[in-house]
């Protein structure tokens, strides 16, 4: 016997691209940019927190991050971001729960990182 398929996930792909690249200006300050795109019936198992809106791998569209880094010492970071996110369908966070398509994001954020 085979076993009874679930209308909901049957006969869908999902699909992600994530890629960015950084420039480091000596030892202290970075630039980045990354871009995520992730496909119409895309979901992340390994989210960060289901809370979180502006978490890349989550997103069903388009996300581009501009970001610097200054290192303060070896654990101590400041990271100023611009994060632009599309969400073109239905977002992944609630698959139960559609909220409005073609949503767009925009933040502007400051950091302070510690590593220890």
């Amino acid at each position: 016997t085979t076993p009874p398929e679930i209308p909901f996930f049957a006969e869908r792909d999902g699909w992600a691209v994530h890629a960015g690249l950084r420039y480091d200006f000596g030892s202290y300050f970075k630039i980045g940019y990354e871009y995520f795109k992730g496909s119409k019936n895309w979901y992340a198992f390994s989210r960060v927190s289901i809370n979180d809106p502006f978490n890349f791998r989550n997103t069903r569209g388009d996300v581009h991050d501009v970001y610097a880094i200054w290192q303060l010492d070896l654990n101590q970071f400041f990271r100023l971001s611009y994060t632009r996110q599309h969400q073109q369908y239905a977002t992944a966070t609630a698959p139960m729960i559609t909220p409005a398509t073609n949503v767009v994001n925009q933040n502007i954020s400051l950091a302070y990182i510690l590593r220890f």
